[in-house]
C-alpha cells in the first residue's frame, strides 16, 4: 500500500486558513471588543508578525513586515503593535502548535522520518535570562548573579522530534521548578513507538517511575549502563555512552533548534503559586491597601517606599512607587476608603480626601474634626459615614450630611473599627458593647434611623469584616460567637454569628477574597500570620510571613499583603508583598470527530484556559477508557452515543466539562471490514458559499464541524452534489460519505 505524503504548502495552508477563521479570532482575543474593526494591525498580520524570528529592532522589524503587504500600509508603529499584541490571548500559539503538529503527523507516512522503526524524540532544558521587570520577576523568581544583584530567570523545557525538527511540546516555568519536573509534563506527549532521549543530569527515580507510567521507550545517558534496563513490558532504558555515531548529527541539531523555539516556549502558562516583595519595600509598617483610579494606595508608618521619600501614603502603579501628599499623622488602621470620585483618608482627627492630583479636607478646613483618629469610613445610600477611636463631638461614630458631621443617637461606647453597606444597612463592628440604647456586643447595624443588635454578638474586639459569598465574615480577637466557640473568625447565617474554620492562636486583622477563596491575616503564628480558607480548614499561604499582617489587597491579578513583616515566603519583603496563585481553569474540549462508524477512532483536544497542568479524560465506551494526555485519541467498537468528561487542574484549582453525547457510534450500512477508501473531490477549497462533491457514487453524506458536530446529513444518488455554505460560521469541516461498499473523508476549509 502506498505511504501518504504531504506538501508543506498544504500543511501552512491550513495554519493560514486557520488563522483567517473568524472562529479562531473569537476564541483567542482577549476581548469581544477587541479586533472588531480593520486596523493596521488586524488580527491575523499581528499573528504572523509575532511568529516571525526577529533579529533586528522592533520597529525595523515592524516596518519590514508591513512592507511585504500589498495593501498599502506603510506607517505601523511599535507602539501600536504591543497594543494590539497585548490584546491576543497567548495561548493561541499553544493551539496553532498543535494544529502544526496533527497536520504534519497525520497522513504522510512518507515524510515523517522514523530511527529505527520509532519517532526519535529529545527532551532539554535551559535557563532563560528574562527582562529586569517587577511583573516577571513576581511571576518567574530569580537569582543572584556573580555580582550579587538579583535577576530574572525562567526555566525552560523542550520536547522536540530531532529527525522532523519539531516541536511537540514546551514548558515555562519559574527557575526554582527543576528539569525533571518539567521534564515530566512532555510525558503525556509521548506514546508507543517514541524513542525520548535524555542527557546525564536526568537520570533518576521520580523520573522513571513517571516515564513507565506513559509506556514510552526512554533513553538516558547514564554512563554506567552495559545492556538496556528492562523497566517495564513497554519500557528499556539504555546508555548512549558512548554515543551511536548516527544521532550525533541529530542531538546537535537539537542543541541549536532548542534556542530558536524561545518564543513558542514563551506562550506556556506558568502554574506556580509564588510570593514575590513589591519594589524595595517600605520604611515601617503598612496598615492600610486600597485601589483607587488604577493605583494601589498604601498607608501606613513608613517615611520611605521604594527608595522614595514620603509620609505615611505613597501610590503603586504596577512597576514604580509615587507620592501623593504629605499627611499630618501616620496612617496606623486601615483607614483609607475609595468610591468612584475619590481617596478618602483618615488623617487623625480629620476626614481628607484626594481626587487622582490634590489633596482636600473634607470640612474645607485644616483643623481636626474629631478629638482623636478616624480608623474607618463606609458609603451607605450616598451618606459618608465615619468611625474611630474619637469621643467627641460624637461617640466613635458619626455621619457627614454634605455639609457637616451629626450623630448616630447616642452612638456606641468604644472604638468603631470597620464600617461597610449590608443589605442596604450600615454595619459597624469595634471594641464597643453597646450601640444606641442596645447592648449590641461589638457587632451593631444602623437601619439609618436606630441601631439593631446582630444575634449575641461575640465575645470580644472584632477589627474586620469581608463579604464571601454573598455571607458577611467578620475577624478580630473574640473566641466566641453567639456564646460558642468562634476561633477568630464567624460569619452570619441571617440571624446568628457562627465559627469559620479551625482554631487560631491569635487574632485576625485582614480579609478579603481572592481568587473565589477567603484569605485572612493576623497576629496569628499557625498558619504563620496569613492563611486562606480550605474546605473549613486555614491553610498556609505558602510559607506566610515572619510577623504580623495588617491589610490585604487585589490588585492586578495578585494579592497585596501589608503589615510589620520583613520576609514573605522566605524572601525579603518590606512591610508589603505580594501572592500569586493562577487563575483556576475552565475545562473545555473540542473533537476532531464526533460521528463514527463502529472500530473507528477521533481525537480530542484540550482548549481549557487559564495554563491547565494536568488533565484527566473519562471515556466511557472507548479505548482506551482513561487519559491523562492533552490531545488523546479514542477508538469505539460498538454503535451508541458516548459521554466524554474532562478535569482541568492547576495550582488555583480545578473544573470539570461533560459532554453527554459527545460521540455518536452509527452503524454504517455496506461498510465492512475490508471496505475501500476512495477520495472525495471537494472544489474550491476554501470555499466561500457554493461547495462542490464529487462522490465515489449513491450513499449518505455527513457535514462535521470542529466541534465534532453533525451540520449536515443527507442522501445522494449520484456521482456529483453540490452545498450551499453561506449560513455556516468560518473555519474547518469534514464530510464523510459512506455507500458503494466505501467510506470517505475530506476535509475543507469555509471563509
Amino acid at each position: 500500500m502506498p505511504k501518504n505524503r504531504r506538501q508543506n504548502t498544504g500543511i501552512f495552508n491550513v495554519l493560514k486558513k486557520s488563522l483567517g477563521s473568524q472562529m479562531l479570532k473569537e476564541t483567542f482575543r482577549r476581548s469581544k471588543k477587541d479586533f472588531t474593526r480593520e486596523r493596521k494591525m488586524p488580527f491575523k498580520k499581528v499573528v504572523l508578525f509575532m511568529m516571525n524570528l526577529s533579529r533586528r529592532s522592533l520597529q525595523i522589524e515592524i516596518t519590514s513586515f508591513i512592507r511585504s503587504f500589498a495593501d498599502g500600509v506603510h506607517d505601523v508603529t511599535s507602539s501600536a503593535f504591543n497594543q494590539n499584541r497585548k490584546k491576543i490571548d497567548p495561548l493561541l500559539f499553544r493551539e496553532l502548535l498543535q494544529v502544526l503538529n496533527r497536520e504534519f503527523y497525520t497522513d504522510n507516512e512518507e515524510r515523517v522520518l522514523l530511527w529505527e522503526g520509532m519517532r526519535l524524540l529529545a527532551t532539554d532544558g535551559s535557563i532563560l535570562n528574562l527582562p529586569q521587570t517587577d511583573e516577571l520577576r513576581d511571576i518567574y523568581g530569580g537569582s543572584s548573579n556573580q555580582f550579587g544583584c538579583r535577576v530574572v530567570n525562567a526555566r525552560s523545557s523542550v520536547l522536540y522530534d530531532v529527525l522532523n525538527n519539531m516541536v511537540i511540546h514546551g514548558v515555562l516555568s519559574t527557575y526554582h521548578v527543576g528539569e525533571r519536573e518539567l521534564a515530566k509534563q512532555h510525558l503525556p506527549h509521548c506514546g508507543k513507538g517514541d524513542m525520548v532521549i535524555y542527557d546525564r543530569g536526568y537520570p533518576g527515580y521520580s523520573l522513571m517511575a513517571a516515564v513507565v507510567g506513559p509506556h514510552t521507550r526512554t533513553s538516558v545517558n547514564a554512563h554506567a549502563l552495559d545492556h538496556p534496563i528492562q523497566l517495564s513490558e513497554e519500557v528499556r532504558v539504555w546508555s548512549l555512552a558512548p554515543v551511536n555515531r548516527h544521532l550525533v548529527p541529530y542531538l546537535s541539531a537539537m542543541r541549536l533548534s532548542a534556542l530558536l523555539l524561545l518564543f513558542p516556549l514563551s506562550i506556556a502558562p506558568l502554574s506556580a503559586q509564588t510570593w514575590a516583595p513589591v519594589g524595595s519595600g517600605a520604611s515601617s509598617g503598612v496598615y492600610s491597601l486600597e485601589p483607587f483610579n488604577g493605583e494601589l494606595y498604601v498607608g501606613g508608618l513608613f517615611t520611605g517606599i521604594g527608595g522614595l521619600s514620603t509620609s505615611y501614603l505613597a501610590r503603586w502603579n504596577g512597576t514604580e512607587w509615587n507620592s501623593v501628599a504629605s499627611l499630618i499623622n501616620f496612617i496606623s488602621a486601615d483607614n483609607l476608603h475609595a468610591n468612584d470620585t475619590a481617596l478618602f483618608i483618615g488623617d487623625g482627627g480629620r476626614v481628607r480626601f484626594w481626587n487622582g492630583t490634590n489633596l482636600f479636607n473634607l470640612t474645607g478646613i485644616s483643623s481636626s474634626s474629631f478629638n482623636s483618629s478616624v480608623y474607618s469610613m463606609a458609603f451607605v445610600q450616598d451618606t459618608l459615614y465615619v468611625g474611630g477611636f474619637f469621643s467627641s463631638p460624637f461617640a466613635h461614630i458619626a455621619k457627614w450630611n454634605g455639609t457637616a458631621y451629626g450623630p448616630l443617637t447616642s452612638g456606641c461606647d468604644a472604638q468603631v473599627s470597620e464600617l461597610a453597606s449590608f443589605e442596604g444597612q450600615l454595619f459597624a463592628c469595634g471594641n464597643f458593647l453597646t450601640a444606641g440604647d442596645s447592648l449590641v456586643r461589638h457587632t451593631a447595624l444602623w437601619n439609618g434611623t436606630a441601631w439593631n443588635r446582630m444575634g449575641a454578638g461575640v465575645n470580644d474586639d472584632v477589627f474586620v469584616q469581608c463579604m464571601f459569598q454573598d455571607t458577611l465574615y467578620i475577624g478580630g480577637r473574640f473566641t466566641q460567637a453567639n456564646g460558642l466557640p468562634a476561633s477568630r473568625v464567624a460569619k452570619w447565617n441571617g440571624s446568628q454569628w457562627v465559627k469559620v474554620g479551625g482554631t487560631l492562636n491569635e487574632y485576625v486583622t485582614a480579609m478579603t477574597v481572592y481568587r473565589g477563596q477567603l484569605y485572612i491575616g493576623g497576629a496569628f503564628t499557625t498558619p504563620s500570620y496569613i492563611a486562606r480558607l480550605n474546605n473549613g480548614t486555614w491553610i498556609p499561604v505558602g510559607t506566610g510571613c515572619n510577623n504580623k499582617v495588617r491589610s490585604l489587597e487585589v490588585y492586578h491579578d495578585s494579592l497585596f499583603v501589608g503589615g510589620e513583616f520583613t520576609m514573605a515566603g522566605g524572601d525579603s519583603a518590606a512591610h508589603i508583598a505580594k501572592w500569586h496563585l493562577p487563575e483556576a481553569p475552565v475545562a473545555a474540549f473540542t473533537i476532531i470527530t464526533g460521528t463514527l462508524c463502529p472500530n473507528e477512532c477521533t481525537s480530542f483536544t484540550n482548549t481549557s484556559p487559564n495554563g491547565v497542568t494536568s488533565w484527566s479524560w473519562s471515556f466511557p465506551g472507548g479505548t482506551p477508557a482513561t487519559s491523562t494526555d492533552s490531545m488523546p485519541t479514542v477508538c469505539y467498537a460498538l454503535p451508541g452515543t458516548y459521554p466524554v468528561t474532562l478535569v482541568v487542574t492547576n495550582a488555583g484549582g480545578s473544573d470539570t466539562a461533560t459532554d453527554s453525547t459527545a460521540v455518536v457510534v452509527d452503524i454504517c450500512a455496506g461498510i465492512g471490514p475490508a471496505s475501500v477508501m476512495h477520495d472525495l473531490l471537494l472544489r474550491p477549497n476554501p470555499v466561500q458559499r457554493m461547495l462542490h462533491l464529487g462522490l465515489p457514487g449513491s450513499g449518505s453524506v455527513a457535514v462535521i464541524n470542529a466541534q465534532g458536530r453533525v451540520v449536515l446529513t443527507m442522501h445522494n444518488n449520484s456521482k456529483e452534489q453540490t452545498l450551499d455554505t453561506l449560513e455556516w460560521p468560518a473555519g474547518i469541516y469534514v464530510v464523510r460519505f459512506s455507500g458503494e461498499g466505501c467510506a470517505s473523508s475530506a476535509r475543507f476549509v469555509k471563509e
